[in-house]
């Protein structure tokens, strides 16, 4: 009896177009391991944007700081890979169509996010003098990744059930952005 039920659901479900898709064909925005990405990439984006202004401030441009920037830089590149990949709710449905994800994502911050990653710095090489502190200034352009922290603590604070000292200190990072 479960053999001949089990090989009609197969059937109906074969009849039907019910095809499984590989774990990548998209992400849920509510996740774990989204909002764990999404943790990850907000706290890279505030040390980036912190270490690339004390570097104009302060005219640093110590190899260490330089290469904390630039692997911060391909972590930002891979979410924004996984962005391709992580659906979005329209309408009170939730989307899950590369095609439109693509499109979804081109059309609100893919351009902030590719001029975040430009490396501008390059064209302080063709400046004679004062390369350093010239580039340090060209590496200003990560801090308009900022605003995916500032969506990130919006979410954050709307789906969670916080205490008022957690509101407190929510809100006092919202306004030091």
């Amino acid at each position: 009896m479960d053999l001949k039920m089990s090989s009609r659901r197969e059937s109906i479900a074969s009849q039907a177009g019910d095809h499984t898709h590989s774990p990548l064909h998209h992400l849920s925005r509510s996740s774990k391991v989204t909002a764990i990405w999404e943790t990850t990439i907000a706290s890279s984006i505030l040390f980036s944007t912190f270490l690339v202004t004390f570097q104009a401030a302060f005219h640093a441009g110590i190899v260490w700081q330089l290469v904390i920037v630039y692997l911060l830089d391909v972590l930002y590149l891979c979410g924004v890979l996984l962005r391709f990949l992580t659906g979005y709710k329209a309408r009170g449905v939730v989307v899950t169509e590369r095609r439109k994800i693509a499109l979804q994502y081109a059309k609100t911050a893919l351009l902030p996010d590719l001029f975040s990653l430009l490396p501008l710095e390059i064209f302080a090489l063709a400046a004679s003098d004062n390369v350093g502190y010239i580039a340090a200034f060209l590496r200003l352009n990560r801090c308009s990744r900022c605003y995916r922290v500032w969506t990130y603590l919006c979410k954050f604070i709307a789906n969670c059930q916080l205490s008022p000292i957690a509101w407190i200190v929510a809100i006092g990072l919202l306004c030091l952005l």
